[in-house]
C-alpha cells in the first residue's frame, strides 16, 4: 500500500515509510552491484474487494501484519515502477504474481498496467475471482508475451453455495466471463495462457469438491486444471 507521502510500507506510517524508503535505497545500491537474480515479484495492486468471501482474514475482521488493510489502491507509477526494478533485477523466466488481500481487476489501471507488461517477456500468474473480466481486459491480456495462468478463485459451482461463501451473487456472471474468455482463446489460438480454476475447502463446500472437480474438468478437458486449497477455517478432521 502507498500511503499519502508517496512512501511505499506496509502499515501506512510515513515516518516508517521514509525509514524503509532510506533503507531501501541503499540496499538497491548494493544489490545493483551484485549477481543477485529475482525470481518471484507479489504485487498487491490494492486490498479492496467485490467480494465479502467467509474465509478471508479481511471479511472477518481478522487480518493481522502484514494484512492489515488500508483501503487503498496503488498509483500507476509506482506499480510500472516496481515491475521495472524487479525485471531489471529478474533472473531467466521471472514470475510476477498479481495477488494480495483484494482483487486486482478493480485496479482502475488495469490496461495499462497490462500494456506497460507488454514490454517484458515474463510469467504472470493473475489471480482473480473474474467478476471484472471484461472484454477489453481479455484482450489486453492476451497480447501478453511469456506463459501465463489466469487463476479464477470460484470455491463453488452451485449457486446457493457459491452466494453463502462469497457473499455476492454473481455465479453466473462469473462463469459466462469464463466462458468468454476460453472461446477468445481458441479463436485467436493462443497458445501462451492456462486457465485454472480453484476453491478453498471450507465447512460449507467440503462435499460438494468432486462436483466441483468433475464439473471443470468436463469444461476444460485437458486444455485447464483445478487447484484445490484447504483452509484452516472450520473443522474437517472427521470429514
Amino acid at each position: 500500500t502507498c500511503n499519502k507521502v508517496g512512501t511505499c510500507n506496509l502499515y501506512g506510517d510515513p515516518e516508517l515509510g521514509r525509514a524503509l524508503q532510506e533503507r531501501n535505497n541503499a540496499v538497491s545500491s548494493v544489490v545493483s552491484k551484485s549477481s543477485l537474480s529475482l525470481q518471484r515479484l507479489e504485487l498487491g495492486l490494492t486490498d479492496l474487494c467485490n467480494m465479502k468471501c467467509t474465509m478471508c482474514c479481511l471479511s472477518r475482521g481478522e487480518a493481522s501484519p502484514p494484512f492489515v488493510p488500508q483501503n487503498g489502491m496503488m498509483g500507476l507509477e509506482l506499480a510500472t515502477r516496481i515491475i521495472a526494478e524487479f525485471m531489471a533485477l529478474a533472473g531467466p523466466n521471472p514470475l510476477i504474481l498479481l495477488h494480495w488481500v483484494g482483487e486486482p481487476l478493480i485496479f482502475p489501471k488495469c490496461k495499462e498496467l497490462f500494456a506497460e507488461l507488454e514490454q517484458y517477456v515474463c510469467r504472470l500468474h493473475l489471480v482473480t475471482n473474474g467478476i471484472k473480466l471484461t472484454e477489453d481486459l481479455v484482450d489486453s491480456l492476451f497480447r501478453l508475451q511469456g506463459e501465463h495462468t489466469l487463476n479464477v478463485s470460484l470455491n463453488a459451482v452451485k449457486t446457493e453455495t457459491y452466494q453463502i461463501i462469497n457473499q455476492v451473487d454473481k455465479l453466473e456472471e462469473v462463469l459466462n466471463n469464463i466462458d468468454h474468455w476460453l472461446k477468445k482463446r481458441k479463436e485467436r489460438n493462443v497458445q501462451n495462457w492456462t486457465f485454472l480454476a480453484s476453491t478453498i475447502v471450507l465447512e460449507e463446500n467440503y462435499r460438494e469438491v468432486p462436483a466441483f472437480v468433475a464439473f471443470w474438468q468436463e469444461k476444460l478437458g485437458p486444455s485447464g486444471s483445478v487447484d484445490i486449497g484447504l483452509n484452516g477455517k472450520g473443522d474437517l478432521s472427521s470429514n
